[in-house]
C-alpha cells in the first residue's frame, strides 16, 4: 500500500484496500482464536484468560506512564 501511495495511487482506492485488509486480518485472528480455544483444556483456558487480563493491565499501565510524561521528553 505504501508503494502504491508513493506511486500516486488514488487515496480512496488505497483506503478501500486497507479497510479490506484490516477486515481480513480481523477475521483471520478471530478464526485462529476459535481454533485455539477449541483445543485448550478448561484449565488452559482459565490460564489464558488470566494471562490476557495481566497483559491488558500492563498495557494500560504503560499507556498511563506515557500520558504522564512531560511534553518536552516526547519531542526528543
Amino acid at each position: 500500500l505504501r508503494e502504491q501511495k508513493e506511486q500516486g495511487a488514488e487515496s480512496a482506492d488505497l483506503h478501500s484496500r486497507a479497510q479490506a485488509l484490516r477486515t481480513q486480518i480481523h477475521e483471520s485472528t478471530k478464526n485462529m482464536r476459535a481454533e485455539l480455544l477449541a483445543i485448550l483444556t478448561p484449565d488452559q483456558r482459565t490460564r489464558l484468560d488470566q494471562m490476557e487480563t495481566e497483559f491488558k493491565g500492563r498495557r494500560e499501565q504503560m499507556r498511563e506512564r506515557r500520558r504522564q510524561m512531560p511534553e518536552n521528553d516526547e519531542q526528543q
